[in-house]
C-alpha cells in the first residue's frame, strides 16, 4: 500500500474523532475520561486484585 494511503487514513481518523467530541460537547453528552474506561475494562477483564 502507498504510504500516502496511510497518511490519508490516519487524517480521516483524527477528523472523525474531532468531530465527535465536538457533537458529544454540543449534546453536552457527559462520557468518562478515557483513563476510567480503560481502568474498568482491565478490572472486568482480570477481575479484583487482592
Amino acid at each position: 500500500m502507498p504510504w500516502w494511503v496511510y497518511l490519508l487514513l490516519t487524517g480521516i481518523l483524527l477528523i472523525g474523532f474531532a468531530s465527535y467530541n465536538e457533537y458529544k460537547k454540543q449534546k453536552g453528552i457527559e462520557t468518562p475520561p478515557l483513563k476510567e474506561l480503560a481502568l474498568r475494562g482491565w478490572k472486568k477483564w482480570f477481575g479484583e486484585w487482592n
